[in-house]
Order: C-alpha cells, then structure tokens, then sequence
C-alpha cells in the first residue's frame, strides 16, 4: 500500500467510525454531510473524494459494525458450535437493545438508497453464513443430526432474529425481551434436530 493509499483508508475509516457514532447518538435526520464532516474532522469535499453520497457512507458504516458483532466470537476464539449459535444471537440482539436509537436509524438507512438495501441483503446472508458455519461445527461435533441442513436452519433462525428485531424497533418487544426471544426461539428450532445432551442444553437456555 502506498501512502497515498495509506492516507484515503485512514480517512475512510474516520468518516465510517463517525458515522456509526452519530447513528448511535444523534436522530437519522440529524446525520448530515456537514455532521459527519465535523465529527469525523474532514471537509465535506474530503468526504465526497472517498463516497458518492451520504447513503453509502452510512450503508458502509451499518456494514462495518455487524461485521464486527459477527465476528467478535470468532475473533475472540471462545466459542464453537452451539455457544457460536448462542453468541451470535445473543450478540445482534443484545446490541440492537442496548441502542435503541440506532436501531431506529437503522431502519431508516435500510429504507433509503436502492444500494442500502441490498446491503441489508448482504448482511442478512453475513450473518446466515456465520450461523451455517457454527450449525456445520455442531455437525461435525455429533451434537445435529447429519439428515439436518445447516444452510436451511440458518436461514430459519436469520429469519425470526430479523422478525425479532422490527418488533423491537416500532416497541413490541421490550429492551431484553428481543434477547430473550432470540435465544427462545433458536432453542425451539434446534430442539428436535440435536442429541440428548444438547437438546437438555437448549431447554435449559430457554427457560
């Protein structure tokens, strides 16, 4: 990398480490150019050099930030198999919870541009692949049956996290309750398809 290079990443990352702290603390409304220029300590033509527009700025920004609850587990080697499965969806949930207005933003960023919502696509299928992979390592552990298909439970737990998560966003579901749901919820769909031993693990966590 030359340090021009060096120089254009940097920047990007300030503007994308803004973004996600003015979806956290400031109304979806508020979150101008002029405000992630300031608080990224840029020119707004600095950032119009690195993005096209504010939709991709945020759209990146919402990207980087599940990536890093996507692969906290993994990045921290604590866990494997069905502790992946939890962690996973404990952690989205947990997250989402605990920012509440940057949920809210989060809707609002998925509603824009043609772009973020393919994005939120692409996240969906992020976040399918790191439930597939915990699903294959419980597999190859014995704890899921092996005439299960982990793709297919992936997307069945990705679908009623998502289900979850809107819930909680327009006030169905209170601050804990969408952790609560996710894990109860994964616990019922995984029961039938696991060993004894697992299977007595999951009732435990949905209890």
């Amino acid at each position: 990398m030359t340090v021009t290079e060096e120089l254009m990443a940097r920047r990007r990352e300030r503007v994308l480490e803004a973004a996600i702290s003015l979806l956290e603390h400031s109304p979806y409304e508020a979150i101008t150019i002029r405000a992630l220029a300031e608080t990224s300590g840029l020119s707004a033509p600095t950032l119009y050099n690195h993005f096209a527009s504010k939709d991709e700025i945020l759209a990146e920004a919402v990207t980087l930030r599940f990536r890093r609850i996507f692969g906290e587990p993994d990045a921290a080697g604590r866990s494997r198999g069905l502790d992946r499965v939890f962690r996973l969806m404990e952690g989205v949930s947990t997250s989402m919870a605990q920012h509440r207005l940057y949920s809210k933003n989060l809707r609002k960023v998925f509603r824009g541009a043609k772009a973020t919502r393919l994005l939120s696509e692409e996240m969906t299928l992020e976040f399918e692949d790191a439930l597939t992979a915990a699903l294959e390592e419980m597999k190859a552990a014995g704890q899921l049956a092996a005439e299960f298909d982990a793709r297919v439970l992936a997307e069945r737990l990705t679908a009623y996290a998502n289900m979850n998560f809107l819930d909680w966003t327009i006030g169905r579901l209170g601050a804990d309750a969408i952790r609560r749901a996710n894990i109860y919820g994964c616990s019922l769909m995984l029961h039938g398809a696991v060993d004894a031993v697992t299977a007595e693990t999951l009732r435990a966590r949905a209890l």
